[in-house]
C-alpha cells in the first residue's frame, strides 16, 4: 500500500513537473523569438549609420549617442537612428543631425507630440535638403508637426515665406542649421509620463537586442537560418 502511494505521489510530481516546464517554455520561447528580432533590428539600425557615415568604428559610436538622446522628450530611438542617416545623406554632420532633432525633438514635445511626429519632420528636413531649397510644401508638413514653426522662423530670418529665404541666400543647409539654433531657444519640455514610457521601451529594446545577441553567438542562428534559407531555394528550383 505504502509503494502505491508513493507510486501515486510520483506521478503526480512528474504531472506537476511537467506542466510546469509546458507553462514555462512558451513565454521563454516568445522572449527568445522578441529578443532575436531585437537583435536584428538593431543591427539593421547599426548598418544603416555605417552605411552613410562609411565607419564602423564612428556609427557605434554615434549609435550610442542616439540612443542617450532618445531619451530626451519628443524622441524615440529608432526615430532618432532613421532621421540621422535622413538628414546625413543631405550632408548634415553627424553631430548637427543630432542637435537637429533635440531642438525639433523639445519643440514637438512642447505641443504634446513624440517619436511618430519627429519621424514626420526628420522626412520634411530630408525633402528641404534633396530638393536644395525651402519649399511651402515642407514648410506646411513642419508645421503640422511643429506648430511653433512659422515663429521660430521669423524670429531667424524675419520670414517664414520659402521664396523670401532663396531670395535671400538661405539654401536647405543654412536653413537646417539656422533652425536647429532657433528651435533651441524654446522652453525645455518636461519628461512626463509619455516620455517615461517611450524611456522605458527603449531600455527594453536595448536588453532584448544585448539578449537576442548572445542567443545569436551561442546557437550560431544566423548560419543555421542561412542554411535553412538555401536549402529551401534548393529545392523550390528543382
Amino acid at each position: 500500500e505504502a509503494q502505491k502511494r508513493l507510486a501515486k505521489s510520483g506521478r503526480k510530481m512528474q504531472r506537476l513537473g511537467s506542466n510546469l516546464m509546458m507553462s514555462l517554455s512558451a513565454p521563454l520561447a516568445g522572449l527568445g523569438v522578441a529578443a532575436v528580432k531585437a537583435a536584428g533590428d538593431f543591427e539593421a539600425m547599426s548598418n544603416g549609420l555605417t552605411a552613410i557615415m562609411g565607419d564602423a568604428e564612428a556609427a557605434g559610436k554615434e549609435l550610442e549617442l542616439l540612443k542617450e538622446a532618445a531619451k530626451n522628450p519628443g524622441l524615440g530611438f529608432q526615430q532618432a537612428v532613421k532621421g540621422s542617416v535622413r538628414l546625413q545623406s543631405v550632408g548634415i554632420s553627424a553631430e548637427a543631425a543630432r542637435e537637429n532633432m533635440l531642438a525639433m525633438g523639445n519643440a514637438i514635445a512642447l505641443v504634446g507630440g513624440g517619436a511618430a511626429e519627429l519621424d514626420r519632420a526628420t522626412l520634411a528636413m530630408q525633402q528641404i535638403g534633396a530638393k536644395g531649397k525651402i519649399s511651402a510644401e515642407e514648410i506646411n508638413q513642419l508645421n503640422e508637426v511643429i506648430p511653433q514653426i512659422r515663429s521660430v522662423m521669423n524670429d531667424t530670418f524675419g520670414t517664414s515665406d520659402g521664396k523670401e529665404l532663396e531670395k535671400m541666400g538661405v539654401d536647405a543647409n543654412a536653413f537646417i542649421l539656422q533652425i536647429t539654433k532657433g528651435l533651441e531657444k524654446l522652453p525645455k519640455a518636461q519628461g512626463g509620463i509619455k516620455n517615461a514610457i517611450e524611456n522605458t521601451g527603449i531600455a527594453m529594446q536595448s536588453f532584448l537586442a544585448n539578449l537576442g545577441t548572445e542567443i545569436n553567438e551561442a546557437f550560431n542562428l544566423q548560419e543555421n537560418i542561412d542554411a535553412f534559407s538555401n536549402k529551401l531555394t534548393a529545392l523550390s528550383e528543382r
